[in-house]
């Protein structure tokens, strides 16, 4: 085990509590769902134990009102987490059962898992293992294509969770969606109460227990350092859109997650159907992540529609590559934060 890696990306299947009560097994699955992707690493989940069951509730101090006013992208979040949970329980020899909003849970429950009886091996061990392995890659990929068998087998990944996986198919209509993401990044760096959100998830280290290190992003030390600062006082629009653009245009691979509703029960099948591609994907090499902004933009996400000629609702863009290099993780808050009675 890598010492080096932030404490709760350190678990071990052999640490199973096998021989343990339900709520020590269930804590040691929820070990796994921390490890779900979030927009500005913010975590925006609590874990509440009872039984065999895991309730999900967003947590509602960690919803970005600037960006995410629905908390569309927070329930995504959660749902990535969902998924984590299903695949944990499954692989420990234990069925797993949701609802989206049980009725006969608190209001603010959105997901609750149900662990049921015994199951065979589950088929699904490459996924398994690859949570502890998924990154989001912010630097350009490798370049070497994604093999069309594997776009495939994504598309149905895709699908088994009831979203739709639409690929980006010609360069010029990849340089069509980079110029949305990089206009949708200047009109997000123009405003204040987003900058002032962003600045206040940058962290300076790898210590702090949430937020984005300066360094995924390619900040150097002191720029890490200042970035709090000056994404508060200074507009970075046009250095993101720079960005941004160039990352969308050398992808091997841009796609969108849809689904037919734009509810909360969509929004968390959208987060299943992420987490579900991103972890088939790592099993094979690959790494990804987001470029979200021209779905925060209700403008430009129905440009984004068009663009991509679907009349069904896009809740995700991701990029997908070969990383050029070790991809560090993010660091994630203790258990005893996310579990609530």
């Amino acid at each position: 085990m890598d010492t080096r890696l932030p404490r709760a990306w350190r678990l071990s299947e052999r640490d199973y509590p096998e021989n343990s009560d339900s709520e020590d097994q269930l804590r040691f699955l929820v070990g796994y769902a921390i490890l779900a992707p979030s927009p500005q690493n913010s975590q925006p989940w609590i874990f509440r134990l009872d039984d065999e069951t895991i309730d999900i509730v967003p947590d509602p101090f960690r919803i970005l009102e600037a960006r995410d006013p629905a908390g569309r992208e927070r329930a995504i979040s959660c749902g990535s987490a969902l998924f984590n949970l299903r695949l944990a329980c499954r692989h420990f020899g234990r069925e797993a059962s949701f609802r989206i909003h049980p009725p006969e849970a608190d209001s603010e429950v959105l997901a609750r898992l149900h662990r049921e009886g015994p199951c065979e091996p589950a088929p699904e061990r490459q996924l398994f293992q690859a949570i502890l392995q998924r990154r989001s890659w912010r630097q350009p990929f490798a370049e070497k294509p994604v093999p069309a068998d594997l776009l495939k087998s994504l598309q149905e990944a895709a699908r088994l969770e009831g979203a739709r996986l639409t690929p980006v198919t010609s360069p010029s209509l990849q340089n069509a969606l980079a110029g949305l993401v990089a206009e949708a990044d200047w009109r997000l760096g123009s405003n204040e109460a987003v900058r002032r959100e962003s600045a206040g998830w940058i962290r300076a280290t790898d210590h702090a227990e949430d937020g984005v290190p300066g360094r995924a992003m390619g900040m150097s030390p002191v720029e890490a350092m200042l970035a709090p600062v000056t994404h508060r006082v200074f507009n970075y629009g046009d250095t993101r859109a720079n960005r941004d653009r160039s990352l969308a245009c050398t992808a091997p691979l841009v796609f969108a997650l849809s689904t037919e509703g734009d509810e909360p029960e969509d929004w968390v099948a959208c987060g299943q159907a992420a987490q579900r591609v991103l972890l088939g994907a790592v099993a094979q090499g690959l790494q990804g992540s987001f470029l979200n902004p021209p779905v925060q933009i209700p403008e430009l996400r129905n440009r984004l529609k068009t663009l991509l000629d679907i009349e069904i609702w896009p809740q995700v863009l991701v990029r997908l590559g070969y990383p050029t290099g070790p991809a560090r993780p993010t660091p994630r808050r203790p258990l005893a934060d996310v579990l609530h009675s």
